[in-house]
């Protein structure tokens, strides 16, 4: 989304100083090294963004659960001595195949809109760093949820964690010039080693010649390292968080994330040792490593039951680090919208030098008008977001939409 574009880039405005999270000093400081790497000399800066339905198998229900669950007992089935049990574990491998060739779709696509969007603003900005970065870290992919954990969105999440698994295996490649992909991405490779193969305009190259001079050599082989994160911010995870149900397997796979994320960094710091400031510069470091200090102090002394500035701190660290992002929700249309329109507006604030103030008002301005609200039209033919006034109260402060923009006030 350009962010010098109110309609296409949205964020939510910051909170009063009274209410304001615990991370927002530390990701204006972060966004300041953006914008010495980016913003500063690019005003029509980019900040790739990739926003979806959770990637679960929402045709199939979740009676069984999510693909982990399924998972563990088709194993269970399977280690059993019981002929009873033996025989279930046919039926739900059945299921559990099905599931899987579903959540293999959602999230192929979406790692490979990702990757083909970050790659095309890098080009754009004829960022060899970046390029070279690619071929020796490989892909970091962030995908960030906003279910809660109970009912079927409990289930969704599990079949995110899935998903993760699947694209964890991926492989990416820019294809040659003597071979070419029709659709510009083809999937080769066998099952337990799939490759997402790309033509190099997909990348944003004229051919491979020109994405071998900018650092993507073609045929070589990129890894994916996905990392995600979830925090409930509904009226669901009220009730979850009170019931405590399923919120020790949320601060479990953020813990995981964190991990994942402080591994890469350290990959990150050890290139630029090898190979000098040009690759990342010590400022960038500094920030990047406050950040993981900030996102652990959130995980485990988290300022509020839903931990949103622990979404807050990994998004900025993701972009510093130059990250694909993903966000979600159930659809990807109503929580997903008030998330990116938060995520942008403060990209505004700290990359670009706009005021609270007036962060303030293009966040409302944004929501009300902004291409998120015509998302919204062409999925439900109503240019409202589908919170009721009682859900908008249940999320936090920064994540409600502005009156006249969800369906219980006049649009």
């Amino acid at each position: 989304s350009p962010q010098g574009s109110p309609a296409a880039a949205s964020a939510s405005p910051p909170l009063p100083a009274s209410r304001r999270g615990p991370l927002a000093e530390a990701a204006a400081s972060a966004a300041a090294s953006s914008r010495c790497a980016h913003a500063a000399s690019d005003p029509g800066a980019v900040y790739p963004t990739l926003t979806l339905g959770a990637p679960a198998a929402h045709a199939l229900g979740f009676k069984d659960g999510g693909a982990t669950a399924m998972a563990r007992k088709l194993r269970a089935c399977i280690a059993s001595r019981e002929p009873a049990e033996r025989m279930a574990a046919i039926s739900l491998a059945q299921g559990y195949g099905r599931r899987c060739a579903l959540l293999m779709c959602h999230g192929f696509a979406a790692l490979a809109a990702s990757f083909a969007l970050v790659c095309r603003t890098n080009a754009e900005r004829r960022s060899a760093p970046f390029f070279g970065r690619l071929r020796e870290l490989g892909y970091l992919f962030q995908l960030e949820t906003l279910l809660s954990t109970r009912g079927d969105e409990w289930a969704m999440l599990q079949d995110t964690q899935g998903v993760v698994q699947m694209i964890e295996r991926v492989q990416l490649m820019m294809l040659p010039a003597n071979e070419d992909a029709p659709d510009g991405v083809a999937l080769r490779g066998g099952a337990h080693m799939p490759v997402l193969c790309f033509a190099p305009r997909e990348l944003g190259f004229r051919d491979a010649a020109r994405a071998s001079a900018a650092g993507l050599k073609p045929g070589v082989m990129l890894r994916v390292r996905p990392v995600l994160l979830s925090q409930g911010i509904n009226e669901e995870q009220s009730v979850a968080n009170l019931m405590q149900t399923h919120t020790a397997e949320q601060t479990a796979l953020n813990e995981r994330a964190l991990a994942q994320l402080n591994e890469f960094q350290a990959a990150a710091e050890a290139l630029a040792r090898a190979r000098g400031e040009a690759c990342f510069p010590p400022e960038l470091l500094r920030q990047q490593r406050e950040l993981l200090v900030r996102a652990r102090q959130l995980l485990s002394s988290p300022p509020d039951p839903k931990n949103v500035g622990l979404l807050h701190a990994t998004a900025a660290l993701t972009r510093l680090l130059d990250g694909g992002r993903a966000t979600l929700c159930k659809s990807g249309k109503d929580r997903t919208a008030m998330s990116i329109t938060l995520e942008h507006t403060l990209l505004l604030q700290r990359a670009h030098g706009l005021s609270e103030h007036l962060a303030s008002a293009a966040l409302t301005a944004m929501r009300r008008h902004g291409v998120r609200r015509e998302n919204v039209r062409q999925n439900t033919n109503k240019r409202v977001f589908a919170f009721n006034w009682m859900q908008q109260r249940m999320l936090p402060e920064a994540y409600r939409p502005p009156d006249g923009s969800a369906k219980s006030g006049a649009a």
